[in-house]
């Protein structure tokens, strides 16, 4: 039923829309996102807005890439952005927007800024992949992908038996 018909609405068109439907999720969730353009950054205190990190926005092709983290940010209420160094250029870190769904950062007890770790997992093939980010480490892991034909049971069996190893290791 439409919800959103008036009584009005209803008694005009009778049930000519009686059976129609539509998926409105796209269109609210690029709505808002489609209307967003970075132009620079400016320092909290700052009066003028920062060259160099709009250099690094511009070396990393962020322009086009935002889009995709904005709409991570509408769909799954956060966002997850990576900061890396460049081996080629020191002076440029590598940025990439992060999909939600394979992101988690644990923070502090008690603090929602201070971060302890941050992990992203991913699957590529029949392998998974996980790298897990501490202020002093980096950890990778992977593991061979459970077949999917298993019931949900069996499949549970398998999970808890493989053990997250390092590249390389049996």
């Amino acid at each position: 039923p439409l919800k959103f018909a008036s009584d009005d609405f209803a008694k005009f068109h009778g049930d000519r829309y009686r059976d129609f439907s539509d998926n409105w999720v796209q269109v609210v969730a690029d709505s808002p996102v489609e209307r967003l353009d970075v132009t620079g950054f400016q320092a909290s205190g700052e009066e003028k807005a920062d060259k160099d990190l709009w250099q690094v926005w511009q070396m990393n092709g962020l322009d086009g890439d935002s889009q995709l983290g904005f709409l991570g940010a509408v769909n799954s209420a956060r966002s997850f952005v990576l900061v890396w160094g460049d081996p080629d250029d020191e002076d440029t870190p590598i940025v990439t927007f992060e999909d939600a769904a394979q992101c988690i950062v644990a923070y502090e007890p008690g603090s929602r800024v201070r971060r302890r770790a941050g992990l992203k997992r991913w699957q590529d093939g029949n392998v998974d992949y996980a790298t897990l980010y501490l202020p002093d480490q980096l950890w990778k892991f992977e593991r061979p992908l459970s077949r999917q034909d298993k019931s949900p049971q069996m499949a549970d069996v398998d999970d808890a038996m493989r053990l997250w190893l390092p590249p390389g290791a049996e």
